[in-house]
């Protein structure tokens, strides 16, 4: 017991020197490298149809977005949260009032610095096979670490909704795009379908055609009408003429029916003359008379029939030509009617197009300054302030430091007596010489020794 206690008692001053470096080394890496506190928060994300867990990653990752830390950067500034550095901290800590003064005075952090610190305090993660996100946020401070992740998520939850709603918008819009598109397409049908396009100097010089051909066969039909009204005339002159029982005059085609006739009346003059009325010969040339004046009157009328006949025809052949060049005349302006029209439609609906991807345009650059809320996620509880640091805390550290140095401190202890050329003991003699002790004198003092 004694040569256990001996080292301890010996060198206490070489241990207590190493044991105070180790506590001082300790206390400096407490200095350097802060405590650090970390607060959770777990999201539950929706789970997707396929049940892959897609859905989680995908929240996963949105929470890791960098343009996530810049949006709420102004907020987390306002909660404070700025860890100084290793030469500010020992000022702080160990500099007292001026210490704290010269720390103070330092050079602000930007926010680019802050920022990146902030990412690099986040760690998001899913939890297994679950559809469960956990969002954990280290940082020096325990009240900045529950804030900032509370801060991070609800700026995630915000943008996450405002992304939704942009989706929904944006849906909305490529639904009018695309019904818009769907009109426009059915107007070019309806176009397509009704003929060619058209051409203005073409249906003007088509139209004067017409118009020309048409003038020219009103004005040809208003004769024939003419004519035949004149040969109409003449038919019934003819039949009136029959049937008063005069000679029907029948122009050219009955000069010699007439004077045949002419001559069977003289001769007929002549019989009676002589007094022959009721006789054979009289009779006969009655006969005779008669079947050259109905000859007469079958040839002359049935020249005045063909002559009206013939009219009524090429009055029909003008009247259908001049119908069916006032139905061309009609079909080409009601074609360049519904070709305006259908003109007119294609611009408007057109327009809609344009006005419409504008509006898809507009609704992708809202959607894009945002998230697409994938699949939704619920916070199922805000983070909370740590009660205690992450491992290794201060305490440990020191802990840690105190024990190493206590062996440390042993160890150069024994060291230190292991190399000592001083003979105190019985074991010196045998430590340095290589020999047993057989007796040891009591000790005397030294004036019995002279």
């Amino acid at each position: 017991m004694n040569r256990i206690l001996f080292l301890p008692a010996r060198r206490w001053g070489l241990i207590l020197s190493v044991v105070a470096i180790f506590l001082a080394a300790g206390v400096a890496v407490d200095a350097a490298w802060p405590a650090r506190f970390t607060a959770e928060v777990r999201l539950a994300v929706a789970a997707g149809t396929d049940g892959s867990g897609r859905a989680a990653r995908d929240q996963a990752e949105l929470l890791r977005d960098p343009g996530l830390i810049r949006r709420v950067l102004p907020a987390l500034r306002a909660r404070g949260g700025a860890v100084d550095g290793v030469g500010v901290q020992v000022l702080r800590r160990f500099g007292g009032a001026w210490g704290r003064r010269l720390a103070g005075a330092g050079a602000v952090e930007s926010d680019g610095v802050f920022a990146l610190r902030v990412q690099r305090g986040l760690r998001v993660a899913v939890a297994g096979d679950t559809d469960v996100v956990v969002a954990r946020f280290g940082w020096g401070e325990a009240r900045f670490a529950a804030d900032a992740l509370n801060l991070i998520v609800a700026g995630y939850q915000r943008t996450g909704a405002d992304g939704a709603e942009a989706l929904e918008v944006l849906g909305r819009a490529q639904a009018r795009l695309e019904t818009a598109q769907a009109e426009m397409a059915a107007v070019d049908t309806q176009a397509a379908a009704a003929g060619p396009a058209v051409d203005p100097e073409a249906v003007r010089a088509e139209r004067g055609r017409i118009e020309a051909r048409l003038a020219g066969a009103r004005q040809t039909a208003d004769t024939v009408r003419l004519d035949r009204a004149l040969a109409q005339q003449k038919l019934e002159s003819v039949e009136g003429s029959y049937r008063s029982g005069a000679w029907v005059d029948g122009g050219d085609a009955s000069r010699a029916l007439s004077a045949g006739f002419t001559a069977l009346l003289v001769k007929r003059q002549q019989l009676q003359g002589e007094g022959r009325e009721d006789s054979a010969e009289v009779r006969a040339l009655d006969r005779e008379i008669a079947r050259a004046r109905e000859q007469n009157y079958a040839t002359t009328r049935q020249i005045a029939a063909d002559a009206v006949s013939g009219l009524d025809d090429r009055l029909g052949k003008l009247e259908a030509g001049i119908r069916e060049d006032e139905a061309g005349l009609r079909g080409l302006d009601q074609h360049v009617s519904e070709m305006e029209v259908l003109r007119q439609a294609r611009l408007s609906k057109a327009q809609a197009v344009a006005e419409a991807q504008k509006g898809v345009s507009a609704a992708h650059a809202r959607a894009d300054a945002g998230w697409q809320a994938l699949g939704g996620a619920r916070v199922v509880s805000e983070a909370v302030v740590p009660v205690e640091a992450d491992f290794p805390g201060p305490a440990v550290v020191l802990w840690v430091a105190g024990f190493v140095g206590v062996v440390a401190g042993a160890a150069a202890a024994a060291w230190a007596e292991a190399r000592r050329r001083v003979v105190e003991r019985a074991g010196d003699m045998s430590r340095l010489l290589g020999i047993e002790v057989l007796a040891r004198l009591a000790e005397m003092p030294m004036p019995r020794l002279g």
